[in-house]
């Protein structure tokens, strides 16, 4: 069975690079399966998480976890995402 690690301190951006991807690459990927499930469609949005989950987990060996809710103003995967800011 794979492990699958968790971002502590880095963000899924530098995790993605290191394993030699891009977060350009993911949204690319993520872009297609939408595509074909269907734009602004409820297909369409399930496509794009259960894409993201997938390409993450099979990929890269990280799996993130979903939350739901809230407003979307960008699309694809967040390139901070597991970073924390401190103040």
């Amino acid at each position: 069975m794979r492990t699958h690690i968790v971002l502590k301190g880095t963000s899924l951006g530098t995790h993605i690079k290191n394993k030699g991807g891009s977060i350009e690459e993911v949204n690319k990927l993520i872009a297609r399966s939408v595509r074909a499930a269907g734009l602004y469609t409820k297909t369409g949005a399930a496509t794009a998480g259960a894409s993201l989950q997938m390409i993450l987990i099979q990929k890269y060996g990280v799996k993130i976890p979903y939350r739901g809710g809230g407003k979307v103003n960008v699309y694809g995967a967040w390139s901070n995402f597991g970073y924390k800011y401190t103040k």
